[in-house]
């Protein structure tokens, strides 16, 4: 339901922004050196991750919910999808792997302006914890979207 929500507001925030801007939106976009490229274009980023969710949801969440499309075994009389065997057959595919790094590396930059509004909207940000906030969520950002990568490149290369 965050989800949604998130999407809903995001939404809104930018028409809102838009109209605001009106004739002159794009005047200083590209002149403001200190405004991060991901915080110019959430929309855009947003846009991929959603693209990179829905084949994501396509190729891992309906096999293993829905179409039972994944292999599976049955361990101390328990019934266990393979989702190793899936997650490779995926990855295997040069296509489907590079997709998959581009969705990441998406929501990697998506969350490094994500993370640090956030504390902004909730009020947890000044001037000082401002620059934490970034810090911390570039990290974060990019150890998540590190991990994606390496499953991806290990399956589309060693396996």
């Amino acid at each position: 339901m965050g989800f949604i929500v998130h999407i809903f507001y995001g939404g809104l925030l930018t028409a809102q922004n838009n109209k605001a801007r009106g004739n002159s939106r794009y005047a200083s976009g590209n002149n403001t050196k200190e405004v991060m490229w991901a915080s110019k274009n959430m929309w855009i980023l947003g846009l991929t991750i959603l693209a990179f969710l829905t084949v994501h949801i396509i190729d891992y969440w309906v096999p293993l919910q829905i179409t039972h499309g994944a292999q599976s075994t049955t361990i101390g009389g328990v019934e266990m999808h393979d989702t190793y065997a899936l997650v490779k057959a995926n990855l295997q595919n040069p296509l489907k792997a590079i997709l998959y790094i581009i969705g990441s590396l998406g929501l990697a930059l998506h969350l490094t302006h994500g993370f640090w509004s956030a504390f902004q909207t909730l009020g947890a940000s000044n001037s000082i914890w401002r620059k934490r906030w970034t810090v911390i969520g570039t990290v974060f950002a990019w150890v998540i979207n590190l991990g994606f990568i390496v499953i991806a490149v290990y399956f589309m290369l060693f396996s």
